[in-house]
């Protein structure tokens, strides 16, 4: 409280008594058994949230195990998707897309190597497999490839239908390179490899 006089100002301060130093103590243990027990009964909502591309997912989690399902609660989105980002609050972005937000910190740059990939039996002429999301690096590489030498293109709005089509010998695609550790999918000759970058960023 402020009391003003005609040529300066006396400032008087209220410490709490006994009982509100008590109560304080109740409600803030209170506060933090309520936060414990909810993070018990709700393990998903104690994790930090991260935003990742498809690609990347099953690449660190699946085949280089760095990032485990325990580590957060995972959103997949397309690079698009991504780079149009307004005002996410997610601890973590995993991307190889545009991400340029300035509550982000990016970490150390880092690569996936990529192929063009098909089936062992597949046959000659098969159309060339393309996602669809206008923002996606491996789009852009496919494209570029494709100017050059005489393939039909084919675009397919979902990776997992790429990459199941690409196994039925249905067509090739530009794909991860360690979707040949199976034997399921090799890579074509004479076609160029690539690394793509990407990058953590850590909200600050």
């Amino acid at each position: 409280m402020n009391l003003t006089c005609s040529s300066f100002t006396v400032v008087t301060r209220h410490y709490p008594h006994q009982a509100g130093t008590e109560f304080y103590a109740y409600a803030t243990a209170a506060l933090k058994a309520t936060a414990r027990l909810r993070a018990h009964l709700h393990p998903d909502n104690a994790r930090p949230q991260a935003i990742i591309s498809t690609l990347l997912f099953n690449y660190l989690t699946s085949y280089r195990h760095v990032l485990s399902l325990q580590d957060y609660q995972y959103q997949l989105l397309s690079s698009t998707a991504i780079h149009t980002l307004t005002n996410t609050r997610v601890a973590t972005v995993i991307t190889y897309a545009q991400f340029q937000q300035p509550d982000y910190q990016p970490g150390p740059l880092h690569y996936l190597p990529a192929m063009f990939l098909r089936a062992p039996s597949a046959t000659p002429s098969l159309p060339l497999l393309i996602n669809s999301d206008q923002q996606c690096p491996f789009r852009a590489r496919s494209l570029h490839f494709a100017a050059h030498h005489p393939v039909t293109t084919q675009a397919i709005d979902s990776w997992a239908a790429i990459i199941n089509l690409v196994r039925a010998g249905q067509g090739v695609a530009l794909l991860p390179a360690y979707l040949t550790q199976d034997d399921t999918l090799t890579r074509i000759p004479g076609t160029p490899g690539y690394r793509v970058p990407y990058r953590t960023y850590t909200r600050q």
